[in-house]
Order: C-alpha cells, then sequence, then structure tokens
C-alpha cells in the first residue's frame, strides 16, 4: 500500500484429494472428498531498516475439515489470527 506498509490476500482452492475405504465383500472403494478453500490476509510493515512487524488473519472463512467429511484425515486449524516481528541486529 505504502513504501512502509504492504498488504496480502491469498486462496488456496483444494479439490481432487480421494480416500480409500474397504468394504467387505466388495473390497477398496475410493471416494473424493469435497474441494474447500482456504484464504488468508495480512499486513507487512517495515519499521525501520532493521524492524519488520506482520500481522493478519489465517483461514478467514473457518474452513473445518472434520466438518465437511469425515473421509478428511488430516486437520485445518480453525480462524486465527497472529502477530509478529522480526528485528535484525
Amino acid at each position: 500500500a505504502t513504501d512502509i506498509v504492504g498488504t496480502f490476500i491469498t486462496a488456496n482452492y483444494i479439490k481432487g484429494m480421494q480416500y480409500s475405504q474397504w468394504v467387505s465383500g466388495t473390497g477398496t472403494v475410493f471416494s473424493e472428498l469435497p474441494g474447500y478453500t482456504r484464504t488468508d490476509i495480512g499486513i507487512v510493515a517495515d519499521l525501520t531498516d532493521a524492524l519488520v512487524v506482520r500481522a493478519g488473519i489465517k483461514n478467514i472463512t473457518d474452513v473445518r475439515l472434520d466438518e465437511e467429511d469425515t473421509g478428511y484425515t488430516t486437520y485445518e486449524l480453525g480462524r486465527n489470527y497472529y502477530v509478529s516481528a522480526a528485528y535484525e541486529f
């Protein structure tokens, strides 16, 4: 946005993930999991030549894979906030 402050937004669309399960009498059955989008937004400020501050929101839409489908075996952290700083000396 300026020489000192910058912003960003990212969106990731994930689709096509599959899982398999054993069904008695049928064998292995493959199913496709529903797709989802995860969006993050943030700000970066170069306050001095040595100090950078970052803040943002991850997973703005609060996607929770365990609520999307029981076939997901990974965990997506719900909406969360962060603030960080880095100082070089």
